[in-house]
């Protein structure tokens, strides 16, 4: 057994362990630890036992499809951790059901904040940090009543939801606003741009065009782009709270295969691309939904493919003429 493999093997079993420990560490916190410690520690070793098992089952997923290269991005590990991520809820739902948890529990654990702080460790894990802590934040903001309501005495005031969830929306809005004001620049390609504009600074840290291959990424905003290359050389688009046209038209593709890799959380990106290229569809989608919409031709080039990778999380990805 080479090096490689060894350390692959060790690493799978590391994931393993995280994945079980995490759920020791639930179980554990929620019957025992939970008499016995401060609530506000029992709301925090909650979420760490998730975090850890939502880390465990994204390890796992690239140990067994992309053999130890387990910091590369993307790939069909993610339909994986997402099978792991079903069987967790399977296992909470018997524990629940079955009495190995309280009942009372279930409002919290199964439950549309839980799935945004679980979307949000998700993105963590694949070390998009600012969305990741984005989404969590969001989900464990409103987790806080939900857990509240099983510790009457941490219950926070009737104006809790009504009033300061909209004041944590009114410093998002005035941070986002002077960041518009200090860094301008920066937000001009950050809410619209196109690629064939002649300002070199619009876009600099959001999008990237280089000899026909890309790397755009748009979060809270929209970007519109026109490949004039004459080639196109496939890349990446990460689209976050935001949207994307990515106009392939007026470019070709190389002979073999070109790759696409597009991430949309909480958003869409549209590709409008001409009916006669051969585009094959190997992106995974939760929660979204991903379409090729073009006009159907029998003059189809098989001899160029483009192949689109990636995910769709409560979001959407559309092929056009």
């Amino acid at each position: 057994m080479d090096s490689k493999t060894n350390k692959s093997v060790w690493l799978s079993v590391f994931a393993v362990a995280l994945i079980a420990g995490s759920g020791f560490l639930l179980f554990q916190t929620i019957n025992v630890y939970s008499h016995l410690i401060d609530i506000r520690l029992t709301f925090l070793l909650v979420l760490v036992s998730v975090l850890l098992y939502i880390f465990g089952a994204s390890w796992m997923g690239r140990m067994i499809v992309q053999g130890g290269s387990y910091w590369k991005i993307g790939g069909f590990h993610n339909g994986i951790t997402f099978a792991w991520l079903v069987i967790g809820v399977g296992v909470l739902l018997l524990g629940l059901n079955g009495g190995a948890l309280p009942i009372v529990w279930k409002a919290f654990l199964i439950s549309w904040p839980m799935l945004l702080f679980v979307i949000g460790c998700c993105e963590l894990c694949k070390f998009h940090y600012g969305p990741g802590i984005l989404v969590a934040s969001i989900g464990t903001f409103f987790l806080i009543p939900r857990f509240s309501g099983i510790y009457p005495n941490t219950s926070f005031d009737g104006l809790f939801m009504s009033t300061w969830w909209p004041v944590f929306i009114i410093i998002g809005g005035i941070w986002i606003f002077i960041s518009i004001l200090l860094k301008p620049k920066k937000f001009q390609g950050t809410f619209h741009c196109r690629k064939d504009c002649n300002d070199e600074n619009a876009g600099k840290n959001q999008s990237n065009n280089h000899d026909g291959q890309i790397n755009y990424k748009t979060v809270f905003g929209a970007m519109e782009q026109v490949i004039l290359e004459p080639v196109f050389k496939g890349g990446t688009i990460e689209t976050v709270f935001g949207g994307t046209e990515l106009d392939l038209r007026r470019t070709s593709l190389a002979e073999g295969e070109t790759f696409l890799y597009i991430k949309a959380v909480f958003g869409g990106v549209e590709i409008k691309a001409p009916i006669e290229w051969n585009i094959e569809i190997r992106a995974a989608s939760s929660f979204g939904g991903i379409t090729d919409d073009r006009y159907k031709t029998q003059n189809m080039d098989y001899s160029r493919t483009l192949i689109i990778t990636g995910e769709a999380v409560f979001g959407g990805i559309s092929i056009e003429n």
